[in-house]
């Protein structure tokens, strides 16, 4: 072979190397390029399934938000009854104290009372065996 056969040889050679390396290149660019279509849409669905979970989830944490709110009411319904249930046992409480403190004075006077009475009885009937 001859230089300018040999320098063609190797040109072609150059020009087949540089179009399979183009091919190659432009098929795994379009293999590249249809398998991250596919896992886009792939992310997308999945994206779109998580999506209506969270709000399905934010559906169940409304009712429960609801059900917490009455369940509040509740509570605060029982304790405005025993706010007014406390109320009545300190007006009760008071009564038994004013009744307490008649019951003292009326003993304090039964008291004196019965002193008065032994001092009379012991001047009307006095003890013969004392003189």
């Amino acid at each position: 072979m001859t230089e300018p056969q040999i320098w063609t040889a190797i040109g072609l050679l150059v020009a087949t190397l540089v179009s399979m390396v183009v091919l190659t290149s432009r098929a795994t660019h379009r293999t590249v390029g249809v398998l991250v279509d596919g896992l886009r849409a792939e992310m997308r669905l999945h994206f779109t399934q998580i999506e209506r979970n969270f709000e399905q989830i934010d559906r169940q944490f409304a009712r429960v938000d609801r059900q917490f709110e009455r369940v509040e009411h509740q509570f605060a319904q029982i304790d405005e009854r025993f706010t007014r249930v406390e109320q009545q046992f300190d007006r009760i409480d008071g009564r038994f104290s004013r009744v307490e403190a008649r019951l003292d004075r009326l003993s304090a006077d039964v008291a004196g009372l019965d002193r008065d009475m032994q001092t009379v009885v012991r001047r009307v009937f006095p003890d013969p065996g004392a003189e």
